[in-house]
């Protein structure tokens, strides 16, 4: 069975009539965006001359936003899966290593898999083996079936893979520990292109991102520029009326975050995740020490932001009419404490990092140390012999 397309398995994920889909989904995002449009053109005074979005600016904002809403709830079933897939794709290497600890216990490739669809800790890629446990108990498909079909739907090409590489050694007679063994390498060849190719992927998109950056950037100075020369107002106006005298910076910088959002969510999807911290349930210091700073640092946040909020409201016109010298500080005198959680989490990635690099010299000195030993206990077994035979 070949893998089935992205958007065939998205359908057939989404557990709906595709109908039923367009017309709730899709078709409640495009409505909710046209009615969240027109209100919102309607109380910035409408098409009017002189109002927020007048004139093409309104008209352009009327078919744009709906469609916009619309078109994200319609690839949304397609990133799921991407999702679904990335989060596979970053356990397969630990789930392989486990599956070849546990077939070496002289058990059956049904019973690794009983087993491994309790450790919740794989995620995505538990809820797989959970499938192929279903087809295998409730519909009496035998494994190897069982394995072509979740391979068949599956979203991520390294796990449909070795699915079917499964089934056919199943098949063949092969035992599941030889199969494992050699999957190890397989893998681990397959996990090493992937990682190398999504780092590569990383360089283009921050080539794309600095470009994209630049003309945001320059989008914001032209409307900065066209601000000055032909903004010209009155003390007198009403927000209205301001903001539609600087539309278009609020566009350019309205385009300038959705680039800045998209690339977060972009780079979020794209680079590997390695897990700084260990994902185990030990009450370590570290973990003990972060979790009491964190409470600590919010209770004293929110004590500040209460006490800043009343002065603000307390002393407002004073304040308002210096706000260029006190807002900032204002805004960051109430999240100062969070600094202190972060510091600490801060100082435990480096010496996590640094771990990291002195490893290989720990392993080369532990195995000069053991060989060493091992030397000293062959000399003592020796005299120990001659020992031995002389009395």
């Amino acid at each position: 069975m070949e893998r089935l397309p992205l958007w065939q398995i998205a359908l057939r994920r989404i557990d709906m009539p595709v109908q039923k889909y367009i017309a709730i989904f899709i078709g409640g995002s495009f409505l909710a965006g046209l009615i969240v449009t027109i209100a919102l053109i309607s109380l910035t005074g409408g098409f009017a001359e002189g109002a927020l979005f007048a004139g093409f600016a309104g008209v352009l904002l009327l078919i744009f936003l709906p469609l916009l809403v619309a078109f994200s709830a319609a690839i949304f079933p397609i990133l799921e899966v991407q999702r679904s897939a990335t989060l596979i794709e970053r356990e397969m290497h630990m789930f392989i290593t486990r599956m070849g600890i546990l077939s070496l216990g002289e058990v059956g490739a049904s019973t690794i898999f009983d087993i491994l669809k309790q450790m919740s800790d794989y995620g995505e890629l538990a809820k797989e083996v959970k499938r192929i446990e279903v087809l295998v108990d409730k519909w009496h498909t035998s494994l190897p079936e069982a394995s072509r079909i979740v391979a068949q739907q599956s979203p991520s090409p390294l796990w449909a893979d070795f699915l079917a590489r499964m089934a056919f050694s199943i098949e063949a007679g092969q035992p599941i520990d030889a199969f494992m063994r050699s999957e190890q390498e397989t893998v681990s060849e397959q996990y090493s292109t992937l990682y190398d190719t999504r780092l590569e992927s990383v360089d283009i998109m921050k080539e794309i991102y600095v470009s994209l950056v630049s003309a945001g950037l320059f989008g914001l100075i032209i409307a900065g520029i066209h601000l000055v020369l032909f903004g010209i107002g009155s003390s007198n106006e009403t927000p209205i009326e301001v903001a539609a005298r600087i539309r278009f910076l609020l566009l350019a910088s309205l385009l300038f975050m959705f680039v800045q959002i998209g690339a977060v969510f972009a780079f979020r999807a794209t680079i590997p995740k390695d897990s700084t911290i260990a994902r185990d349930e030990l009450e370590t210091p570290f973990r003990l020490n972060t979790t009491r700073t964190l409470l600590m640092a919010l209770s004293i946040t929110i004590i500040l932001l209460i006490i800043t909020a009343s002065s603000v409201v307390y002393a407002w016109d004073g304040i308002s009419q210096e706000w260029d010298k006190y807002g900032l500080l204002l805004i960051a005198l109430p999240l100062s404490p969070m600094l202190i959680p972060a510091f600490l989490v801060g100082r435990e990635e480096k010496d996590i990092l640094r771990r990291d690099e002195t490893y290989p010299d720990f392993i080369r000195a532990l195995g000069g140390l053991l060989r060493h030993e091992v030397q000293n206990l062959v000399l003592r077994s020796r005299h120990l012999g001659e020992l031995i035979l002389v009395l």
